[in-house]
């Protein structure tokens, strides 16, 4: 290139007649080795420092014997060396964005773009270094329940691992396959708790970032969370108990896994996911009624009740 930093270490190429047989390229009073290229035709060489600072130098080239041939219309722009002002974040994982600002950004480097010469946008790697950068680690996320929910969501799913224990203040999210930026708290040391996105019938895995950067999510997929339409009860085991409640119960059927609670007539009792998510297990409330026969259903996360047609 016809410019370069003032500190030097600009990868150069010098075309020319003859110039393949000379030992050195020199930029102003600065000399910097160099090595034949381009078959001969041409000179290599990794810019020297100049020594006059910023600003525009004759460009020649050295012989053996010392003597130096100037361009009659070749020069060289030396530019005020780069000053890194700002790196945003500070800490950050292999493959999130970093944002650089300063002044005089020029030279480009591998795996940054230079959006102007105040400002880089850089994809954080291993063996790349910015002033006052650290690594962080991902996590991971082992475990998400309950693992299913309804179409309309807001399921509170816990997700569980390592990432809940590096996450920062409000800034944690959960990902639902594409859905990600789904705010999310942290419960203890060892989980985070975000509600379920709406979408479609269908699956999708359940990762975490600890940050809520867009490119610091775990990729374990360990976890599937399922979308369900309306849960729809289709048998309750054991099909009966004593009106004083505490009976064990499972209910199984379509969707139910992601409820909250079992509703026997009026009486509510707290239920948990079983069976890989599919059914729900509770211990019976105490009968409202008494004695006799009554609906059962599964109480959605807002409330609503889904009740058994045939259970």
């Amino acid at each position: 290139p016809e410019r370069g930093p003032a500190g030097g270490g600009a990868s150069l190429v010098v075309r020319g007649s003859g110039v393949g047989a000379s030992r050195a390229v020199s930029l102003g009073a600065s000399r910097a080795s160099a090595r034949p290229a381009e078959g001969g035709s041409a000179l290599a060489a990794l810019s020297a420092a100049s020594a006059t600072g910023a600003g525009f130098v004759c460009v020649g080239v050295v012989s053996a014997s010392g003597s130096v041939s100037w361009g009659a219309v070749a020069s060289y722009l030396y530019l005020q060396d780069a000053a890194v002002s700002s790196v945003r974040p500070l800490a950050a994982a292999e493959g999130t964005a970093v944002s650089v600002g300063g002044a005089h950004f020029v030279v480009a480097l591998r795996g940054c773009a230079l959006v102007s010469s105040g400002l880089r946008w850089c994809e954080s790697r291993r063996g790349l270094w910015l002033p006052g950068l650290g690594s962080r680690a991902v996590g991971s996320a082992v475990s998400a329940s309950p693992s299913a929910g309804v179409e309309g969501g807001g399921a509170l799913v816990r997700v569980v691992g390592s990432v809940a224990a590096l996450a920062e203040a409000g800034a944690a999210s959960c990902a639902f396959g594409a859905v990600s930026g789904v705010r999310a708290s942290r419960v203890g040391a060892g989980a985070l708790e975000c509600r379920s996105p709406a979408r479609g019938a269908g699956s999708a895995s359940v990762e975490a970032s600890a940050s809520g950067h867009a490119r610091e999510y775990t990729r374990g997929g360990h976890s599937l969370f399922r979308w369900f339409g309306l849960s729809v009860v289709e048998s309750v085991h054991p099909e009966r108990g004593p009106a004083g409640g505490g009976a064990s119960l499972v209910v199984r059927g379509s969707g139910v896994g992601a409820s909250r609670a079992v509703s026997l007539g009026a009486s509510r009792a707290s239920a948990r996911p079983a069976e890989g998510g599919s059914a729900l297990a509770a211990l019976s409330a105490a009968s409202a009624t008494g004695a006799g026969f009554v609906c059962v259903g599964v109480v959605s996360a807002s409330g609503s009740v889904s009740w058994g047609a045939v259970a």
